[in-house]
């Protein structure tokens, strides 16, 4: 049930929830303050009118020949002053404070209760002493003193009189008005928050839905640098990479159909031309149309085994091989085709370069190098090289040719991907060669890249680990 109502509603209600709780532990631990506090300023009030007759007290000793003979008149009043303040305070229920004097020895000789008269002091807990001093020759003589006592005449905390309860009474009021007047900023703050935290939401939402609906191009404009800017950003990011991805997936499947197009056109003419009579059935004839079925033969192989490598289906027959014998033997298998066409072709290889990898596989990658280096050197040379650091072994293929534009660069890699527009597939692949060369080598565990620069030549390299297990 919660799930399904609003944000601004859950977010106005986890505010209201917050200003409850923290209020209800406000005012509880307000009541207790109240109590003790109230509690504490009656008795330090009635001390402070106490400390304040120490001197004239004092001067009473002095005066009557430093005696406390008589001083108990001077109590009277003050026991009514006392009864008549605790009326007032809470008629109900009186406090009966008891005020003593006491002698230097501990002697009851003043006191606002006439049973405590000369008897000897009995201190309890809640008895104050307030000492009474006297000057004598420069130097502070006690002579006796002042003890309050509200033993259990005042009342405890939770109890209090009228008085003391109207004015937690009071306070409480004002926290509670306090909380009602929080609550309400509280929900129109959280109401213009979630304004500013809606709009950007509802704006990847609708941005969301349209974008399901199949309109790849959608983006959302969020300035925000929070969370849910970044939630934004991601958003577009995503929706970046998946219309790329769509383009290419458009992209690839006109091009198959180009590629399969132009050498079904051919065998469909031919044959038609056979039937009609238009062409005579020759061995040369046959040769032709047997040579553009190689051709898609070889399309399609190439697309299953893309296809097989991007899902991580292709097979790899690994074995531990010596990569320097390796490449001697492909370079016997190919120099014929290099010295046919006049280019040199040069092999640079440590011996003893032990990897585990599937030689069919590797020995694909590296045909796909040097037919694409034999295609675009003219009258040069080709290299072979190995290298290592730390964890591969490196091999390079290099040519003496015209180099690759640096527009092409990023994307030589890509399916179909042709830096020569108007090539075709007598002069060139169906730009397949490189995706499958990338997809062999990192499923051995390396990786693949390319060096170039326009008239300067061009240098592919691939990696290998040299203790690469599956």
């Amino acid at each position: 049930m919660i799930a399904r109502l609003p944000f601004v509603v859950k977010l106005v209600a986890i505010c209201l929830l917050v200003i409850t709780a923290t209020n209800f532990v406000l005012d509880l631990m307000t009541d207790r303050a109240i109590d003790r506090a109230f509690l504490q300023f009656i008795k330090d009030y009635a001390l402070t009118g106490i400390s304040g007759a120490t001197t004239s007290i004092a001067e009473y000793y002095k005066d009557n020949g430093e005696s406390w003979d008589g001083v108990q008149q001077v109590f009277e009043p003050m026991a009514a002053a006392l009864e008549l303040q605790s009326k007032q305070r809470d008629p109900h229920n009186p406090a009966k404070f008891f005020i003593l004097l006491v002698d230097k020895d501990g002697i009851v000789v003043g006191s606002t209760n006439h049973d405590a008269l000369n008897l000897p002091l009995a201190k309890g807990p809640n008895v104050r002493e307030i000492p009474i001093e006297l000057d004598k020759f420069g130097k502070k003589e006690i002579v006796g003193s002042f003890l309050i006592g509200t033993p259990d005449e005042l009342p405890k905390e939770g109890e209090l009189g009228d008085v003391a309860q109207k004015f937690a009474d009071t306070e409480n009021q004002a926290v509670w008005l306090s909380a009602a007047l929080a609550a309400l900023l509280a929900i129109l703050l959280s109401l213009a928050l979630t304004r500013q935290l809606n709009r950007p939401l509802k704006q990847l939402t609708l941005a969301a839905r349209r974008f399901a609906d199949g309109n790849l191009k959608e983006r959302v404009l969020l300035k925000s640098h929070d969370e849910i800017g970044q939630l934004g950003r991601a958003f577009n990011e995503m929706a970046q990479s998946l219309e790329k991805s769509e383009e290419a997936r458009r992209q690839m499947i006109a091009d198959i159909a180009h590629e399969l197009r132009t050498p079904l056109s051919t065998i469909q003419g031919n044959l038609e031309a056979l039937l009609d009579g238009v062409y005579t059935t020759s061995p040369e004839r046959i040769e032709s149309i047997h040579a553009k079925t190689l051709l898609l033969r070889r399309l399609v192989n190439d697309l299953q085994e893309l296809s097989l490598a991007d899902a991580g289906e292709l097979s790899l027959e690994r074995h531990i091989t010596d990569l320097s014998v390796l490449l001697a033997r492909l370079k016997e298998q190919i120099q014929p085709q290099f010295d046919e066409q006049k280019i040199a072709l040069s092999l640079e290889a440590q011996s003893g370069l032990f990897v585990n990898i599937d030689q069919e596989r590797i020995e694909q990658v590296l045909l796909n190098l040097l037919s694409n280096a034999l295609r675009y050197t003219e009258n040069g040379a080709v290299r072979i090289k190995t290298s290592m650091n730390s964890n591969d072994v490196l091999v390079s293929v290099s040519d003496t040719g015209k180099g690759i534009y640096s527009g092409d660069m990023p994307h030589l890699f890509e399916r179909f991907y042709r830096g020569d527009k108007s090539r075709s597939r007598s002069s060139g692949g169906a730009g397949l060669g490189l995706a499958i060369s990338r997809r062999l080598v990192e499923l051995h565990g390396g990786k693949i890249w390319v060096e170039s620069q326009s008239g300067n030549g061009t240098t592919f390299t691939f990696s290998i680990p040299k203790h690469y297990q599956k």
